[in-house]
């Protein structure tokens, strides 16, 4: 596999790139900063979100829809936040936030416009799942939003990969290259993780989503007193791939690291079982 002529040079770009990306939204921001509490507060979120007129309409429409079969409609965010629960809340307002950011197309790993979305949706609802199984209590909230934040960096780097990716993924099954993730860091010599991680210091996301977003390919290498809720995450990631949502044409060419057992007690024949269950909910919460 060829590497690019000048990857310093290249990453140099990218990271200068970062400074591009649309400022998170204030009331997400708060709300991200929230959710990285030990306890959440529910009143704390309702505070933030009344004074967000295109958010309220976002959370008082999804409390109203179909899913929850109300008799009565909800009127009030009061009602609606503890209806719907604190991950509905990160969902919509991370993507009402930065939706150009979610929902572009990634050209660059042959991703269409929607997938990008989806894959970090099902990867956020397998880490909110897999969190319950930790050796260690880890916090749902936290592995759900690390799950919708942990590609965040591929909305960059996409622009970048040109029309590689074919040549990437022949290189991968020849054994050239061990995955799509070093593939990244040769010829363009910094990888999406890195970059996602710089976004999110872009955007001073709490220390631990940044970790999550850094290692989430790599979670041996993150700091110990993270590393329960990056593997949980990397698993996530894993099993949303399984379940046939990927970015484009870098699906499932990453390695499991399996020592994620480690953290969290999961048995081969309950990941099955995950995988249905993420299917379940996600076709519920995907409107």
């Amino acid at each position: 596999m060829e590497v690019m002529k000048n990857p310093k040079e290249t990453a140099r770009k990218i990271l200068n790139a970062v400074k591009t990306v649309p400022v998170l939204s204030s009331s997400a921001g708060r709300i991200l900063q929230i959710i990285d509490s030990s306890n959440p507060s529910i009143a704390a979120l309702v505070n933030i979100i009344r004074n967000d007129s295109p958010l309220t309409a976002n959370i008082l429409k999804a409390a109203n829809s179909a899913f929850y079969g109300l008799r009565s409609e909800v009127s009030s965010i009061d009602q609606a936040v503890p209806l719907i629960g604190i991950d509905e809340v990160v969902r919509i307002a991370l993507r009402s936030g930065v939706s150009d950011v979610f929902e572009k197309e990634l050209t660059g790993y042959k991703g269409v416009a929607g997938e990008f979305w989806k894959h970090d949706l099902r990867a956020a609802i397998a880490s909110h799942k897999i969190a319950s199984y930790g050796r260690i209590y880890i916090s749902p909230e936290i592995a759900f939003t690390g799950g919708l934040l942990h590609d965040i960096g591929k909305a960059i780097v996409s622009s970048y990969l040109g029309d590689v990716s074919k040549k990437i993924v022949e290189a991968i099954d020849r054994g050239v290259v061990k995955d799509f993730h070093e593939a990244e860091k040769r010829l363009l010599g910094v990888d999406h993780a890195m970059v996602g991680f710089e976004v999110a210091r872009h955007w001073n996301l709490p220390e631990i989503l940044q970790n999550i977003i850094r290692y989430h390919h790599t979670p041996s290498e993150a700091p110990e007193m993270f590393k329960p809720i990056v593997y949980c995450v990397h698993l996530g990631d894993i099993l949303a791939m399984m379940a046939g949502y990927g970015t484009g044409s870098d699906t499932l060419y990453y390695p499991l690291d399996d020592r994620y057992s480690d953290f969290i007690d999961l048995s081969e024949d309950e990941l099955h079982l995950l995988i249905l269950e993420i299917d379940e909910k996600f076709e519920q919460v995907n409107y």
